[in-house]
């Protein structure tokens, strides 16, 4: 007799019956319209995935708030690897290289280099929103988005690049919502990163 909105609603209502307020809720909707993520936030539910429901993305959203104590990103990485496509928006490796002029040597260090910039834009965002400074929370998205383009991670671009808007429309807790997202995201790319480079003891490819 619910929607999915007034269910939500309830369940993180603290009067109400039920008993895990905090559980996760994740929309799973036909549409994709502009205003929706946002809509389902700021209805209490964590993450959103639009139909027809693609398993790898369902799966990314369900680790993203379960979590799994035995999941790794080494081992993510590499059965996300099996699939081009997806890999390809983790890290287009063959994009970087041809930009390159087919110098893999310094793609490789670029990629070394990415880890530690990256690292310290996520870092510096985190703190940022801690400290409710969102404007310089913006700026490291910002960074994150250009830094991300210019290596080759699509997908990483993409979520630093939804943060960013959200800070700049001031849609502070729409951007929170995806801050879990950008760090599993960079946990995933920063493994396949380590093997590209040969930071992880075998021989780079």
């Amino acid at each position: 007799e619910m929607d999915g909105y007034e269910a939500t609603r309830v369940i993180r209502d603290a009067a109400s019956r039920v008993r895990s307020h905090d559980i996760p809720v994740i929309a799973m909707t036909a549409y994709a319209m502009r205003g929706d993520r946002e809509k389902c936030i700021e209805a209490g539910m964590n993450d959103y995935v639009t139909k027809p429901i693609q398993p790898r993305e369902l799966a990314e959203a369900l680790e993203r708030w379960l979590g799994k104590t035995e999941a790794h990103p080494e081992a993510e990485a590499e059965a996300l690897a099996q699939d081009p496509d997806q890999a390809r928006r983790i890290f287009d490796e063959a994009g970087l290289i041809d930009r390159l002029m087919g110098d893999r040597d310094l793609a490789r260090s670029i990629a070394a280099s990415f880890i530690d910039e990256a690292s310290r834009q996520i870092a510096g965002l985190l703190e940022s929103v801690e400290r409710q400074d969102f404007a310089t929370a913006r700026r490291h998205a910002h960074s994150l988005k250009g830094s991300s383009a210019n290596l080759g991670a699509e997908l990483l671009r993409e979520t630093a690049s939804a943060i960013e808007a959200h800070y700049r429309d001031n849609e502070n807790a729409q951007a929170a919502a995806l801050l879990p997202e950008l760090s599993h995201r960079f946990e995933i790319l920063t493994a396949i990163l380590r093997h590209f480079a040969g930071q992880d003891g075998a021989r780079p490819s």
